[in-house]
């Protein structure tokens, strides 16, 4: 049996970057919320009650699929070893990449709704 050489992502960096402290978030909160949140902006421009029930629903489903990909399937180790000791193990690096990601992802999704929902 061979064994291939995992590729890391993206949204490995922000995972990483989500579990250096604890107390922020966690890796898979760091990958959810903004895409959830990006999900959810066309069914708020609804404006009714019932709404609310696919937004909760896209957003848990959206927690289980990267929790079991991450924690479940056993990539969160492999990546946690990957990115110790490198740049996005500081503080300095990470906290911005979070943050630029929590807010660049909803601004492009608000962006495009407004383009092509009117």
């Amino acid at each position: 049996m061979t064994h291939r050489k995992m590729k890391y992502t993206f949204f490995d960096k922000i995972y990483f970057c989500g579990e250096i402290d604890g107390s922020l978030t966690d890796g898979v909160a760091a990958i959810t919320f903004p895409i959830a949140f990006a999900l959810s902006i066309p069914l708020f421009r609804i404006g009714e009650v019932w709404s609310l029930l696919p937004i909760a629903l896209i957003w848990f489903a959206m927690f289980r699929i990267v929790e079991y990909i991450y924690d479940k399937h056993g990539r969160r180790g492999k990546v946690l070893i990957h990115f110790r000791g490198s740049k996005y193990d500081a503080r300095k690096f990470a906290y911005p990449l979070l943050l630029s990601y929590w807010i660049v992802l909803p601004a492009l999704a608000y962006v495009a709704q407004h383009v092509f929902l009117k």
